[in-house]
C-alpha cells in the first residue's frame, strides 16, 4: 500500500472508530462534519487543478453554440447535438464513479446501521467494523497518491460519490427541460383601417360619402423558441465530472 493508501486507510478507520464508540445524539454531528468537510476540500482542490478555467471554457463553448442556435433549423440540430454529446460523457464519468459509489453506500449503511437498530452489543458492533475495515482497505489498497494532500481528495471523493452521480443525473435532467425556452414579448403598433363615412347633411350642404382613415393602437403577443439554459448547465456538469474522473484516475 502506498503512503497515500495508508493515510486514507487511517481517516477510514478514524471515522469508522469515532461512528461505532460515539453517542447517538453526536451521530447526526459526525456524519454532517464528514460530509460538509468533504465537499469543502473536494471543491478547493478541484479549484486549485483547474476547475475554474475548464468551467469558463466550457461556457464559452456553450456562448458560441448558443449563438449558432439562433440560425432556424440547423442551429437547432447543432444544440441538441451538443447537448447530447454532453449527456453522453457525463453518463461515461457517472459508470466510472459508480463502483466507488456503491462502496461508499455500502460502509455508510454499515456505519449507520448501528443508530437505526440500536446496536449496542460489542461483538456485532466489532463484527460491522471488521466488514468496515475490509472495504476500506480494498479502497485504500488501489491508491497511487503519496500525498496527505492526495489522500484526503481520495477519501472525499469517496464519500461524495453517491451525490455526486446524483447531482450529475439532475444536471442532465434539467438540462434536458431547458434545451429551449418560449420568450413571450408584447409588440405595440400603430395601425390605419379606412373607415366609409355615408352621405349625411351638414348645416345646409349634402356631403357625398367619401372614404377616411382611422388610426388606432393595438397590441400583439408574440411567442419564439430560444436557446434555453441548458447548454450551459450541461458544459458545466460535463467539465466538471471530466475533472473529477480525471484526479481521481491517477490517485487511484
Amino acid at each position: 500500500m502506498k503512503k497515500g493508501g495508508i493515510i486514507a486507510f487511517i481517516i477510514f478507520i478514524i471515522i469508522g472508530i469515532t461512528a461505532l464508540t460515539i453517542t447517538p445524539k453526536n451521530a447526526l454531528f459526525l456524519f454532517l462534519g464528514v460530509y460538509i468537510g468533504s465537499f469543502i476540500f473536494f471543491v478547493r482542490y478541484l479549484l486549485a487543478r483547474g476547475l475554474r478555467g475548464k468551467i469558463l471554457k466550457g461556457l464559452g463553448k456553450a456562448f458560441l453554440i448558443g449563438l449558432l442556435a439562433m440560425i432556424p433549423v440547423i442551429g437547432w440540430i447543432i444544440i441538441i447535438f451538443f447537448l447530447l454529446k454532453n449527456i453522453v460523457e457525463i453518463l461515461q464519468c457517472c459508470r466510472e464513479m459508480m463502483p466507488q459509489a456503491i462502496a461508499s453506500i455500502i460502509m455508510a449503511t454499515l456505519l449507520i446501521t448501528r443508530f437505526i437498530f440500536d446496536i449496542s452489543h460489542p461483538t456485532i458492533l466489532a463484527g460491522i467494523g471488521i466488514v468496515y475495515a475490509i472495504f476500506a482497505y480494498h479502497q485504500c489498497i488501489k491508491m497511487k497518491t503519496a500525498t496527505i494532500e492526495d489522500a484526503l481528495f481520495c477519501v472525499s471523493t469517496f464519500w461524495l460519490a453517491p451525490m455526486v452521480i446524483t447531482m450529475l443525473l439532475m444536471f442532465i435532467v434539467a438540462g434536458l427541460r431547458n434545451l429551449f425556452q418560449s420568450v413571450t414579448t408584447t409588440i405595440t403598433k400603430t395601425i390605419s383601417t379606412p373607415q366609409l363615412v355615408s352621405a349625411h347633411m351638414r348645416g345646409n350642404v349634402e356631403i357625398s360619402p367619401y372614404l377616411r382613415s382611422s388610426s388606432k393602437t393595438v397590441s400583439e403577443v408574440v411567442t419564439k423558441v430560444v436557446p434555453g439554459s441548458g447548454i450551459v448547465t450541461s458544459s458545466v456538469a460535463r467539465d466538471a465530472s471530466i475533472l473529477h474522473v480525471e484526479n481521481t484516475k491517477d490517485k487511484s
